[in-house]
């Protein structure tokens, strides 16, 4: 075999330079590298082909050599093998900007709930704390909203005259604006007579502390009741992501 030593091959004239024809191979040992990496270098049609059979190794390929169907080699697309920015797990989602991101806001985080079986009464004319009914919840940011949610039955010993006005509390504080959420009064003079009542507080306490939401009432005139006539009572909270 000859061998030609030389530092550098020009072509003749122009700029193409062939090594060998067609069918003939050229090959490079074992130990020697072909370092082409300053250079623009196009890759043939067939580099890759479907059928599995070739590999391509640290090398790039444009979207339009590529034809058919590409498939991982165990057939499997895990999170893992995403490059798009982001937190990746459980509680996020890719975005069609290539970033995981947690879903929007207005989700429900949790909902906690408290059932009054028992009947209250009071004849005080200034709301007083309905004993039991009441929710704690604690927030898992400052910027959450607590939806609550009250229902239970109504009544009053005073007939046509009894008024029975309920309200909502966060600790101490009445959350409603006109001082109760809302005022029941006897339509008829029937002692027997109740009323299902229920109302909804969408609330901003701004704190990741146990906070406590409590029903109070009042009877302007007679007896007032809650729960009355074994009916249930339930006080829902919900936290909502902001």
């Amino acid at each position: 075999m000859s061998a030609v030593e030389v530092n550098k091959v020009n072509p003749s004239s122009g700029t193409n330079l062939q090594l060998g024809d067609s069918g003939d191979t050229i090959t490079i040992p074992a130990g020697a590298t072909f370092d082409s990496s300053a250079a623009t270098n196009t890759l043939p049609a067939n580099v890759v082909t479907t059928d599995g059979t070739q590999t391509l190794t640290n090398k790039s390929i444009v979207a339009t050599q590529l034809t058919g169907t590409i498939t991982p080699s165990d057939n499997t697309v895990s999170i893992a093998k995403l490059t798009a920015t982001g937190t990746k797990d459980a509680t996020t989602f890719l975005r069609g900007d290539n970033t995981f991101a947690e879903a929007g806001g207005g989700k429900v985080l949790q909902v906690v709930q408290t059932t009054l079986t028992t009947l209250l009464s009071t004849t005080s004319a200034s709301f007083v704390e309905a004993s039991g009914f009441n929710v704690a919840i604690t927030p898992s940011s400052t910027s959450s909203k607590i939806l609550v949610m009250v229902t239970t039955n109504t009544q009053n010993s005073a007939g046509n005259a009894g008024k029975t006005n309920v309200t909502l509390a966060r600790g101490a504080s009445v959350l409603q604006a006109n001082g109760f959420a809302f005022h029941s009064q006897q339509s008829g003079a029937t002692y027997w007579f109740s009323s299902s009542s229920a109302f909804n507080y969408l609330d901003s306490p701004n704190t990741t502390s146990a906070t406590t939401y409590k029903v109070y009432f009042l009877g302007e005139v007679g007896t007032a009741n809650i729960n009355y006539n074994n009916s249930v009572g339930t006080i829902t909270a919900i936290e909502v992501g902001a």
